[in-house]
């Protein structure tokens, strides 16, 4: 039978030298099959019912719904019906500042269910492209934003105060892993810890094909340990127990924010989060 992507997990080299970039192995501490994986973590992948375009907005599945805020007059997230792979795309309307905010159920405080817990492992997932009206680097790379988990707050783009996730800022195409707890102060994300994921985004990745999708992963061990993860490669390892938010649960966040006067676009095929029982 063949091997999964799991079965590199438990040959993970547990000295100081194998938290070297490059060293962990993609699920770094995730156990050995998939039939294992299914009984010790809770998981989701948020985008699992692209069939559904009522996603995200209204109830979907049994305790998955969404909680949406709109800046300006169009932001609108739709699926794909013609895109390989199947897709959520979020379209900003063409006016400075617009934003698509989304997170689950975060009206009431239910979808905050996942957090970080000593001696259990969080994992994250995300897949997506950026692209917009004119398609050049100069107008690709005018845009805000964020793909992981926060706190509940209907402006995560700047507001949240604990967050832990990949953000891109207005004016630049470099994605950061970013991860916040009870920050404060002018622009929340850029208040905790960042740590570059070696992506920049181009306007050679911004069109819609599959090739575009850029893959970042985090995983949490614990409350303090974080390592990330581009296209495959591993980028990064950070001890950190001051700015990862382990005082609070945190809800699956989605935002885009315009950083111009032009319709900016965001694609999304992969949302998944685990967490270890």
């Amino acid at each position: 039978m063949g091997r999964t992507r799991y079965d590199t997990i438990h040959h993970t080299d547990p000295s100081p030298a194998a938290h070297r970039v490059g060293r962990v192995p993609q699920f770094a501490g995730l156990p050995l099959s998939a039939p294992e994986f299914l009984t010790r973590y809770r998981h989701y992948d948020y985008l699992n019912r692209l069939d559904d375009d009522t996603f995200p907005g209204a109830a979907e599945e049994p305790g998955d719904s969404w909680t949406v805020t709109v800046v300006g007059t169009t932001p609108v997230a739709s699926i794909s019906d013609d895109l390989v792979p199947a897709r959520l795309i979020i379209t900003n309307s063409a006016t400075d500042d617009d934003s698509w905010n989304g997170q689950e159920t975060a009206a009431s405080g239910a979808g905050e269910q996942w957090a970080l817990r000593a001696g259990k492992k969080l994992y994250f997932r995300t897949s997506f492209l950026l692209t917009d009206a004119n398609n050049n680097l100069a107008t690709v790379q005018q845009v805000e934003l964020f793909l992981g988990l926060s706190i509940t707050d209907n402006a995560v783009i700047p507001g949240a105060s604990d967050f832990i996730g990949f953000n891109k800022v207005d004016g630049t195409g470099l994605v950061e892993f970013v991860a916040g707890k009870n920050a404060g102060g002018a622009g929340a994300l850029h208040d905790g810890r960042v740590i570059s994921t070696g992506v920049t985004l181009t306007a050679a990745k911004a069109g819609t094909a599959e090739a575009n999708l850029t893959t970042l992963e985090f995983l949490v061990d614990g409350t303090n340990t974080v390592y990330v993860w581009a296209n495959g490669s591993h980028v990064a390892s950070q001890v950190d127990a001051v700015n990862l938010p382990d005082d609070e649960n945190l809800c699956a966040s989605i935002a885009l924010k315009n950083g111009e006067g032009v319709a900016k676009i965001m694609h999304l095929t992969e949302f998944f989060v685990a967490m270890e029982r």
